[in-house]
């Protein structure tokens, strides 16, 4: 049987058909997210600059923004359905990273990143073997490289949210379980908290990985903690679901932790301006 899930909760990131790795319709996204309860979603389609062409990225975009917004009217109020794009790897692109920020009138925009360049590894993360044959001296380098690019992008480019911190290791820990730990990174991952903070964006709370191969939050509980202390308080709830059933995923057993870190509650975003969520809102 389906859970349902209080109607408290926004879903802040989203994928739907306008995504390479996604065959969800916006249709069928509303339709699961009216059954599990929730009160409002984000369509954030992929925008990756590296493969702008390949991807069709501009029509798709546009189609999926054009999209999102009817599908608000059609819901009647009785599910907000907020228009994004996930914008990853600006720094390849900076020209058509903002000629895309003109296309449509987005509420948020969500900045990634899918790709490190480093040795010969120059494909999405999520496509590298972090198998045995990928050595610790090299998987400690990519992460710097991981560390480094996200950082640039936290202090350089235009978005509202940055994504899924520490994402790399839903692949290096979780599907090839080499059991990776960020204690060298304390530095670099402290200065990416105090430039969002300092920049007034938010941090992402992405579930993807609770009930699956990773098992953890992006960023875990010990990097919110620290973000907490520092005094960030913008967050988003973010399933990053590319299937339906994904939707609004362990935000029921995510709320309480980040409630007993002491975050009063949480954000969504309407025409990039962030809008707090008390944990015991419950209209």
């Amino acid at each position: 049987m389906m859970s349902r899930i209080p109607r408290r909760f926004f879903d802040s990131h989203v994928h739907s058909c306008y995504s390479n790795d996604s065959k969800q319709t916006i249709s069928e996204i509303c339709r699961m997210a009216q059954d599990k309860n929730l009160q409002g979603i984000t369509i954030t389609d992929h925008a990756n600059m590296s493969i702008l062409k390949e991807d069709r990225t501009f029509e798709n975009i546009a189609s999926s923004a054009m999209e999102a917004k009817q599908a608000d009217k059609l819901c009647g109020g009785k599910l907000r359905v907020f228009c994004g794009v996930e914008i990853s790897e600006s720094s390849d692109n900076q020209d058509n990273a903002q000629k895309l920020l003109r296309t449509a009138n987005f509420d948020v925009v969500i900045g990634s990143v899918h790709k490190v360049r480093f040795k010969a590894w120059e494909d999405f993360y999520s496509k590298i073997r972090f198998d045995e044959t990928f050595s610790w001296k090299d998987l400690y380098g990519f992460m710097w490289a991981y560390f480094e690019e996200l950082l640039c992008m936290a202090e350089q480019e235009d978005y509202d949210v940055l994504a899924h911190l520490t994402c790399p290791l839903r692949y290096i820990n979780g599907k090839y379980h080499r059991g990776f730990q960020l204690d060298p990174y304390e530095d670099v991952i402290e200065k990416i908290l105090r430039c969002l903070i300092q920049r007034n964006k938010a941090l992402e709370i992405n579930t993807s990985g609770i009930h699956g191969t990773y098992n953890s939050l992006m960023p875990d509980e010990s990097i919110l903690n620290r973000y907490y202390a520092m005094g960030g308080r913008l967050l988003t709830l973010a399933s990053d679901a590319h299937t339906p059933e994904r939707i609004g995923n362990a935000f029921s057993e995510t709320a309480p932790l980040l409630e007993k870190i002491g975050f009063p509650g949480y954000y969504f975003y309407e025409y990039r301006q962030a809008h707090f969520v008390p944990w015991n809102n419950n209209t």
